[in-house]
């Protein structure tokens, strides 16, 4: 019975041991990015059916799978959201407020008035060149608006080109880990450190794009994009990407690329973060910002024209058609008339070579004051032809939720507070998600991770453990002790 209570009493100590030695590597791991709490197996020893003893077996990772994949999608939510907004934040300083002095309404606003006060002294000179200055900065702005969405656009294809290179890098370093665990368990091992770096990576590259994960029996984790493309498994599959020149009349797949994934395009499966959402931006959001100021610009050029006073042109010093495909980009064209530089008087006398006007004569000024910049066309109250909010932007394929009918500045205002309204919206997700991911990596890091507190309260208890067997062990020692005494 005391070689029994002797066998148990080691076996506890050797258990504490054990214990202990877990205890100081999650303590020493407390602060390591990805580091899972482990955890000794314990199983009893019996013989005939009678606890003897306790035996460990090997670490085991506190692990909330469930939790775990609802952090990597929600990872890919709000990296998703934090691009969307950084540009969105962007778009809305070239667009300005609607109260702002410096937005695009304000300059055509500016120019509207320099009409009105020529009405009252059309052959003022200076009142001319006062209005062709407004005009070239109206011009000035609208080149400058395009240029930069352009810009924009370019930012994120190199952007692009640096995601799939940290994909490409993550995708190998995966399947680095997946062989090493593969190798581990087949000698074996117990890989929980690579388990958790592999849980690291999977982490880091969901915040770049969505995806999704399934187990193979071998131990191996193989990710795949979101309709299964594989991304990694023992092998590492090759993202690239080939950046093209952005242009108002550049379009996804025809003039601008998509991202491939062993040759095979997937762009329209990657729709969540970092990735996605630069796509989104390249595609949609800026090509849309881009249509609304071509389309702002154009009507505002055809109602000028519509009164005899060609103000805005193209460098050839003409106004395209009212046919989408001919005016995409205009806003980046769009000059002054060359030929009201030349002569500002034509302010006055008008663009279509008529007779020269009275001095006093301001019928032109008048009807650019009461029908380009009003709501109708015509003293019959003819309606103007309507801003386009379908079918726009080089591959026809933008739809702007914008009024179709209206005076040009109302419609510069709107285009402005829809600006403002997409950045609001972007900013509350941006907000929401982030929290919300915040959220929940704070409680999968309560679940998984280590509490140096929790740590040394087990320590205090496995101490007292340890302390209960070597006093066994010196209580059966001193029985022996005085066997030996007694028998001698």
């Amino acid at each position: 019975m005391s070689i029994g209570a002797l066998s148990t009493a080691i076996q506890g100590l050797n258990v504490a041991q054990r214990q202990l030695e877990t205890i100081a590597l999650n303590v020493a791991n407390a602060s390591t990015p990805g580091y899972t709490r482990k955890s000794l197996l314990q199983s009893t020893t019996a013989i005939d059916g009678v606890g003897v003893g306790v035996q460990t077996g090997q670490l085991q990772r506190t692990l909330n799978k469930s939790l775990q994949a609802d952090l990597w999608r929600q990872g890919s939510r709000a990296a998703s959201a934090d691009v969307g907004e950084s540009y969105l934040t962007r778009i809305q300083q070239l667009f300005g407020t609607p109260d702002s002095e410096q937005s695009f309404a304000a300059t055509i606003s500016k120019l509207k008035s320099g009409f009105v006060a020529l009405s009252s002294d059309p052959s003022s000179g200076v009142k001319q060149s006062e209005i062709v200055g407004y005009a070239q900065t109206v011009v000035g702005k609208f080149n400058s608006m395009s240029r930069n969405i352009q810009n924009l656009r370019s930012n994120a294809e190199s952007q692009i080109l640096d995601e799939v290179s940290q994909l490409n890098t993550l995708a190998q370093n995966i399947a680095d880990a997946n062989v090493a665990i593969v190798s581990a368990y087949n000698r074996g091992d117990n890989p929980v450190e690579l388990l958790d770096q592999r849980d690291l990576y999977v982490q880091e590259l969901s915040k770049h794009m969505n995806i999704t994960t399934f187990m193979s029996g071998d131990g191996c984790m193989v990710v795949q994009s979101a309709q299964g493309a594989v991304i990694a498994d023992i092998t590492a599959k090759e993202f690239s990407f080939a950046p093209s020149p952005m242009t108002y009349s550049a379009f996804y797949p025809t003039s601008a690329n998509g991202i491939l994934l062993n040759g095979v395009d997937i762009t329209a499966q990657v729709t969540s973060g970092s990735v996605g959402k630069l796509f989104e931006l390249r595609d949609t959001t800026l090509p849309a910002a881009q249509a609304m100021i071509d389309e702002s610009a154009h009507k505002m050029a055809l109602r000028f024209e519509a009164q005899g006073v060609t103000l805005f042109t193209n460098a050839a010093g003409n106004v395209p058609t009212d046919v989408v495909a001919n005016y995409v980009g205009f806003s980046a064209l769009m000059v002054v008339n060359p030929a009201v530089i030349a002569d500002p008087s034509l302010l006055k006398d008008g663009t279509g070579g008529g007779p020269v006007l009275n001095a006093n004569d301001n019928s032109n000024i008048l009807k650019v004051i009461d029908f380009t910049f009003g709501d109708f066309a015509d003293a019959a109250q003819t309606a103007h032809a309507g801003f386009r909010t379908t079918n726009l932007g080089p591959n026809g394929d933008i739809t702007i939720d914008l009024p179709g009918s209206g005076n040009i500045l109302n419609f510069a205002n709107s285009l402005i507070a829809k600006q403002a309204q997409q950045y609001s919206l972007i900013k509350g997700e941006k907000d929401y998600e982030v929290a919300y991911h915040d959220t929940l990596s704070k409680k999968y890091q309560d679940e998984t991770g280590v509490s140096i507190d929790g740590e040394m309260t087990t320590m205090i208890t496995i101490q007292k453990s340890y302390s209960a067997s070597a006093r066994t062990i010196t209580a059966v020692t001193e029985m022996f002790d005085a066997l030996l005494r007694a028998i001698n």
